[in-house]
């Protein structure tokens, strides 16, 4: 594992020229405790390595015993653990996933699924302040088994609260589709999945520590990965507007996953549905995990290039299996920048983008609450990414982990 040479580490050198010989002795002495010092540092490393992969060790078969004993009482077998006890080992060796693991996740993945209307808690009778409105929930049981159809009929929305201003409140009623769920899920409801241990995830709650530092945004496209992943449906972000090519029967019930193509060129990550276990969402929460772990700064990262739209692309393009080597440019951009079209990758599961630079709009509208956000997203406990005050932290993602795994000890044996 490599210790950055950064000022937690860095030893002052002298610049005593070589023919003063006390001068030579401090250099080699400066040289000496900096060596002694790295050496000091990967060995704290390695041993807070070890503990977090033995604290994987216990979490995972306190997890099976969980499933065991749930399934023996016929109880419900989600588990929700803090984040301290179920955070996982934070070596420097890159998460891979290819079609076996995905395959092995979907098959070993047995637990029950909470209810969607526990996740947002429909029945709670919420109270706003004046002026702001509480969002309606709307439970279908029978779009929420997605029986007949590999896309659930389940809008999903999420922001900090669920009390929106009057504009805000109008546009999640438009929404309201025929034969839909709509669930908006606030930051509880996110926490319920975040905090979650996932088989399939040992390493997410290493993913959400390092991230949430970047304010809601980057916490919003992982939890939206996962909740895609286990439940399937529609996301949408909460300042899109259906247009007039997106009804009820707009998604048919043979198609495996429904993007947009972005005005960029990118399959849409503000606006997309797709069926449970789709191997494209597996893939693009372990992104999020080797992203976090690359970080030099968990306070200033750039979120759409890190857990947003571009972890979209990538994990796209590991879904159809197409990488930058041994290709022409032509092929490659074809993959990373895909016209309408449908695309079959891992598992024979495929992936339908529609849309263009013409159609887009009439499909999902991301203009008409422009003139909102200024005034709305703050009275809604939003701030906007690129408003955003980033603090530098100073931390590489493993740095701060193993600071918080110290101080745990430390408080532990106090």
């Amino acid at each position: 594992m490599m210790i950055p040479d950064d000022s937690s580490t860095r030893l002052a050198r002298s610049t005593v020229p070589a023919a003063n010989m006390e001068g030579t002795s401090n250099i080699k002495h400066n040289n000496l405790k900096l060596k002694l010092m790295r050496s000091l540092i990967r060995t704290l490393i390695g041993l807070s390595v070890l503990k977090m992969a033995y604290d994987a060790v216990q979490v995972q078969e306190k997890f099976q015993r969980g499933l065991r004993a749930s399934s023996a009482h016929s109880t419900d077998e989600s588990m929700i653990l803090p984040a301290e006890t179920a955070r996982q080992r934070g070596d420097d060796e890159e998460p891979t996933a290819d079609a076996q693991e995905i395959s092995a996740a979907t098959a070993t993945t047995t637990r029950k699924k909470t209810p969607l209307s526990e996740i947002v808690r429909a029945d709670e009778q919420v109270t706003c302040p004046h002026g702001l409105y509480p969002v309606q929930q709307i439970v279908n049981s029978t779009a929420d088994m997605g029986r007949d159809r590999k896309i659930p009929r389940i809008i999903h929305m999420t922001g900090e609260s669920k009390c929106l201003t009057e504009i805000f409140y109008n546009n999640t009623r438009k929404w309201s589709l025929d034969g839909h769920s709509f669930y908006f899920h606030d930051y509880q409801a996110k926490q319920q999945l975040l905090q979650r241990f996932w088989p399939e995830f040992p390493h997410i709650q290493i993913a959400y520590e390092c991230l949430k530092n970047a304010g809601g945004a980057a916490v919003a496209d992982l939890w939206r990965y996962l909740a895609l992943w286990e439940y399937g449906g529609i996301y949408t972000d909460m300042d899109n507007e259906p247009g007039k090519l997106f009804h009820a029967d707009a998604i048919d019930p043979d198609i495996d996953g429904f993007f947009l193509r972005s005005s960029v060129g990118l399959p849409s990550q503000y606006f997309f549905g797709i069926s449970p276990k789709h191997p494209l969402m597996f893939l693009a929460v372990h992104d999020v995990l080797k992203e976090m772990l690359a970080l030099a700064d968990v306070g200033t990262f750039y979120v759409p290039g890190t857990t947003g739209p571009r972890c979209i692309r990538r994990a796209f393009l590991k879904f159809v299996s197409i990488t930058n080597r041994g290709i022409d440019s032509a092929t490659y951009n074809s993959y990373a920048y895909p016209e309408a079209g449908k695309f079959v990758g891992m598992l024979n599961r495929s992936v339908d983008i529609v849309g263009n630079d013409t159609t887009r709009e009439q499909y999902v509208k991301t203009s008409s609450l422009h003139h909102a956000k200024k005034t709305d997203w703050k009275l809604m406990n939003h701030t906007d990414y690129y408003k955003l005050n980033k603090i530098p932290q100073h931390k590489t993602c493993l740095k701060l982990l193993l600071e918080q795994h110290l101080e745990s000890i430390e408080q532990q044996e106090q």
